[in-house]
């Protein structure tokens, strides 16, 4: 947990220190798990957000969550969702941390990239 938080906060330094260089935002932030309709029920008890879109694929649907009041209040939010995709197990440890961006300017963020070392 306390490696996730670490990780995130990295993220959240890079998004904050880049967008002005290169119009970067946030798109998602992914996470796995093996039942991944549990999961996202467990998002919308804990944390009163809704199901936004869910995309079929082998092993379990990816079920994308967001907060609002309402399914359609948590559409229209313009923040970036979780998107929670499928993995055999929830005992596997995932190294790699997927954070997600959109991206207006490819060479300005590749740039920025560099740059940041």
């Amino acid at each position: 947990m306390h490696r996730t938080a670490t990780l995130m906060m990295a993220a959240c330094a890079l998004l904050v220190s880049a967008s002005a260089h290169a119009q970067v935002t946030l798109n998602s932030v992914r996470i796995a798990a093996k039942d991944t309709v549990a999961a996202a029920k467990f998002y919308e008890a804990a944390f009163g957000m809704q199901e936004v879109n869910r995309i079929d694929v082998p092993g379990g649907p990816e079920v994308f969550v967001n907060f609002g009041a309402t399914a359609d209040a948590a559409k229209a939010n313009k923040a970036g969702p979780v998107v929670i995709m499928h993995r055999d197990a929830d005992d596997v440890k995932d190294p790699i941390a997927h954070v997600i961006f959109n991206v207006t300017d490819m060479n300005a963020t590749v740039a920025a990239i560099k740059a940041a070392g």
